[in-house]
């Protein structure tokens, strides 16, 4: 959408991908994602053994319906 262009995060590592950026303001932040959130999972597909690469083409593929299930140290 015009209010929120891309995601507005930023995420690293494997087994599983991690965030380590979000944006403020941005959508991801607009959600409660959160620095060192886990992904668990892209759309329904497990992602704890993806590769960082892995991730971000499910993540891609999502288009204009993301759904994902993070764990995350800090209560929401």
């Amino acid at each position: 959408s015009e209010k929120f262009p891309y995601l507005g995060f930023t995420c690293r590592g494997s087994h599983p991908t991690f965030v380590t950026v979000v944006d403020e303001g941005g959508l991801a932040e607009s959600m409660g994602v959160k620095v060192g959130d886990h992904i668990l999972e892209v759309n329904g597909m497990n992602a704890v053994r993806m590769s960082h690469k892995q991730s971000v083409e499910q993540i891609k593929k999502a288009e204009s319906r993301l759904t994902m299930k993070l764990l995350s140290k800090e209560p929401y």
